[in-house]
């Protein structure tokens, strides 16, 4: 790797892994502690020394980033300890282009940046990307302490929870056999770099969504989780929601109450086209599959 004065130049695969960018990184190197015996160099220290505690960590952290499998060179128990975040937030992206395809090529007009319009998205997605990283960061240490303990919700019949299958939270892969973990920190690195890529904004989560993508997430859905937010009455709600939790224009009654009602108008609403009397599932409408979840009873489907 040249060198010219303090600056080193790397494979681009080092950029990857240590998700390096261009603000002001760092990079710390972790070595063995050495001493000179007798003109030869060791690393042993007696067990009462603190460099020999210390050769233990980097020793046992080795050992886990080399565990190989005796058929086969591959690591075999923590293959991530070698990859970037960034393969974790192509679980996301790959979603997206299962729903949008490579995406339409938009026409930037001139000064188009500094309209109202432009700046208010701007404004949005950077705010949404702020408000985002504590959910998912929280369920991501959630998550640990359900798998290493075994919490899920308790089986019902009569339970919507046990009908989806959503009622396991220690599952560590999803139904496609990705890492739910992986799912939550690709979430939590959208949200963190949104101004780098908004992203997250794509898949509709928002405050009103962060609750039940983080049900699927960790219930093994894994990108269904998206398909399921990117649904249009989703899209519609969580639009009604957000414009509902401004406090401009408000007529007095309480954010809970506007939200709520906001939600009943897009569902219930007289103009509504999701009205939940109108959509059909194999000749039953919604409110009949409502009732069949409830009741468990095969025989009315």
């Amino acid at each position: 790797m040249p060198v010219t004065n303090d600056t080193v130049m790397l494979p681009a695969e080092f950029t990857r892994v240590t998700g390096s960018d261009f603000d002001i990184d760092k990079l710390f190197l972790t070595s063995l502690n050495y001493r000179i015996e007798n003109g030869v160099v060791t690393s042993s220290f007696d067990k009462d020394n603190e460099k020999y505690h210390q050769n233990k960590i980097v020793t046992s952290y080795l050992a886990l980033l080399t565990d190989v499998d005796k058929n086969s060179p591959e690591p075999r128990s923590f293959i991530s300890l070698h990859r970037s975040i960034d393969n974790d937030t192509q679980l996301a992206l790959d979603a997206l282009k299962e729903i949008d395809g490579d995406g339409d090529v938009t026409e930037e007009q001139p000064y188009q940046f500094y309209d109202i319009t432009t700046q208010t998205d701007t404004k949005n997605q950077y705010v949404t990307g702020k408000i985002g990283i504590g959910p998912y960061a929280l369920n991501n240490n959630n998550h640990i302490l359900t798998w290493l303990y075994h919490v899920s919700f308790k089986p019902s019949k009569s339970s919507i929870m046990t009908t989806f299958g959503l009622n396991a939270l220690d599952n560590m892969t999803d139904i496609d056999g990705k890492p739910i973990l992986g799912w939550i920190s690709a979430f939590i690195n959208g949200h963190v770099d949104c101004a780098k890529d908004p992203w997250p904004p794509r898949t509709n989560a928002n405050p009103f969504t962060y609750n039940i993508s983080n049900l699927l997430l960790r219930t093994g859905w894994g990108k269904n989780a998206i398909f399921f937010l990117r649904q249009p009455i989703m899209l519609a709600m969580a639009q009604a929601y957000m414009r509902a939790s401004s406090e401009y224009m408000s007529d007095g009654t309480s954010q809970f109450r506007r939200q709520q009602q906001a939600i009943d108008n897009v569902v219930f609403g007289e103009d509504s086209k999701y009205h939940l009397e109108t959509v059909e599932i194999g000749n039953n409408t919604v409110l009949k599959w409502m009732d069949i979840i409830e009741s468990n009873d095969p025989e009315m489907a």
